[in-house]
């Protein structure tokens, strides 16, 4: 499996999207093979690279200065893959679904709210909507999500919700107090 998304940490923020990381991890320890391809967030982030011994594979894309070559890597990456499953339909997820649909991999999108919600980008919007209709399913993470993707044009019978679970020894609650020092 192929998990795609933006979302993922990088040599500059190591929280940046870490539940993508996290699932990744419960996917490998399920026994199923897993890799992730997410762009490149800066110039300390290597191409390739290993995280708890999940393969991570990094494209740069820069709106400055686009490079259609490196769209090949969608192609090359996705081929390894039974099947892809992309996270957030934002434009790097979009383009991950329809260059994965293309060559005949199935697709599941995870939507989190934020990639789902009214922009008044053209581009953004004509690339959600194919993603959303040529998508095998669409998981929302909750009925408002769910509402969210179906007013943008997702079919209604392509949107499931699947509620997001906690690793509580990880997130665990703080102090209201502490919580409000720490971030003054």
């Amino acid at each position: 499996m192929c998990l795609a998304c933006s979302w993922y940490p990088s040599a500059d923020n190591p929280y940046y999207g870490i539940f993508v990381h996290e699932f990744a991890r419960r996917i490998r320890r399920a026994g199923a093979e897993v890799f992730i391809f997410t762009a490149s967030h800066s110039g300390a982030d290597k191409e390739s690279d290993k995280k708890d011994g999940i393969s991570v594979f990094r494209v740069k894309l820069s709106p400055q200065n686009p490079n259609p070559f490196r769209l090949l890597s969608f192609f090359e990456v996705f081929r390894k893959a039974d099947i892809i499953h992309v996270h957030a339909v934002d434009i790097f997820g979009a383009i991950s679904t329809l260059v994965a649909k293309s060559i005949g991999k199935p697709v599941v999108i995870t939507l989190h709210r934020a990639d789902v919600l009214p922009t008044s980008s053209l581009l953004f919007n004509l690339l959600r909507i194919l993603a959303l209709r040529t998508t095998d399913v669409a998981v929302a993470v909750s009925d408002a999500t769910r509402n969210l993707a179906l007013s943008v044009g997702a079919p209604k019978n392509k949107v499931v919700v699947v509620y997001n679970a906690v690793n509580e020894s990880i997130f665990t609650p703080r102090s209201r107090n502490l919580c409000r020092s720490k971030l003054r």
